[in-house]
């Protein structure tokens, strides 16, 4: 059950505490709060300063705010009394039966076949005025050819498709394409709000190797590592990855259009109930902080170790580990300064230090080792695990 509170603040109603359960619809005014507020922002305002102050303030006329009144003293206070109504007209037109226009429209197409509705209209005028008929608009003829196609009176053009064990011949309709969540106007605003995922793709003397990275908006913090093959099983493995060494919780996610992130990275996120942002086709700089990293992966590693990431990959991941662990905890980074006490500039920090800095913990670094067991030590890759332990308001590194 879901609890909603009814409270017009207004003169004469009174306060109402309403259950709505979870699985029914929503009250009107939950999807036109704005609306609804500003409205009785608009009564209440009345009835302190009276009629032409609220019109000068608000803009309104006289016949608008008195609607308003009686909508809310006639719902008895219901704040979804005052949610806009439909506009639709009590009596609309009907579309006409046209039998003279759909008879010549199925001949012109049976004779000029996919002429359109504005090369149409041309000649069936011409017919029209012959005969003695209505001339009717070209978005009329536009909405005949949808009715003839809907009633099967007139074969839609498309493509078809041979379907070999059959025999038969199937028309091939068009990948309806899944609407996807973009991320708008959206700043995240602590680490794990938002972590952008991309991949790289590099030819070493005619193999393909595979980087999929991350990296958190706010934090910096990054992760990487590198597949033989990419599909959305390999995403979703690196995802897993991702959250195990990470030290804070995954909230968001944003990737590109790649199939590496539908089906079972999808399945992944879906199953964790996490948000899953798209960029728009060909805007890379949509998901410019994890591109500013590919290119610094690159620079500074991937490229002075090429030849073990041709021929011997799991060694590579080794060694990229190496370099993870100095690019989170030792490598200064630019989008993260602190003031210098007594000077006027500033000291970049590393991502995890800076992720101290958010959280406002203090950290140190611990020379412990762990024991050796199973669960860590099946993948090379968490022979050098990093974990974050939170423990008495301090951040504690554990290498292995």
């Amino acid at each position: 059950m879901k609890l909603i509170y009814q409270n017009a603040f207004i003169k004469g109603y009174a306060r109402r505490m309403i259950y709505y359960p979870t699985y029914t619809t929503q009250p009107k005014y939950i999807n036109n709060q704005a609306i609804v507020e500003f409205r009785i922002k608009v009564i209440r305002f009345y009835e302190q300063y009276g009629l032409d102050a609220t019109l000068s303030a608000f803009n309104l006329s006289r016949a608008t705010l008195f609607l308003w009144r009686k909508r809310l003293r006639e719902g008895d206070g219901k704040l979804e009394s005052l949610a806009p109504i439909s506009t639709r007209p009590i009596t609309v037109q009907k579309r006409r039966p046209r039998p003279f226009h759909e008879a010549q429209i199925i001949k012109l197409r049976d004779k000029y076949p996919r002429i359109g509705k504005d090369k149409l209209k041309l000649i069936l005028d011409k017919l029209c005025s012959l005969m003695g008929e209505e001339i009717i608009s070209e978005s009329t003829i536009g909405r005949i050819l949808g009715d003839l196609k809907a009633s099967g009176r007139m074969m839609p053009f498309g493509a078809v498709r041979f379907q070999g064990r059959t025999g038969n011949i199937l028309d091939k309709k068009p990948r309806q394409r899944a609407k996807k969540l973009r991320r708008g106007g959206y700043y995240p605003k602590q680490p794990g709000d938002l972590v952008q995922v991309d991949c790289v793709t590099k030819f070493i003397n005619g193999i393909k190797r595979y980087i999929i990275s991350a990296i958190d908006y706010q934090s910096s913090f990054a992760y990487s590592y590198t597949y033989k093959t990419l599909n959305s099983n390999n995403a979703r493995d690196f995802f897993i990855k991702l959250q195990s060494v990470a030290p804070f919780e995954v909230a968001r996610v944003q990737t590109d259009n790649g199939q590496e992130f539908h089906r079972y990275f999808m399945e992944e996120l879906d199953y964790q109930q996490l948000v899953h942002f798209w960029n728009y086709p060909r805007t890379p700089k949509s998901n410019g902080k994890i591109e500013r990293y590919n290119r610094t992966i690159q620079e500074e590693f991937v490229d002075y170790h090429l030849n073990e990431m041709a021929y011997d990959l799991a060694n590579f991941n080794y060694l990229l580990t190496d370099w993870l662990i100095y690019y989170n905890t030792r490598r200064p980074h630019y989008a993260h300064q602190i003031p210098i006490p007594n000077r006027k500039t500033k000291r970049q920090i590393p991502p995890l230090e800076a992720y101290c800095s958010m959280l406002q913990l203090t950290h140190r670094e611990s020379n412990m080792l762990w024991t050796q067991t199973g669960s860590i030590c099946r993948s090379r890759i968490f022979r050098r695990r990093m974990v974050w332990l939170h423990e008495h308001q301090e951040l504690v590194y554990f290498y292995r």
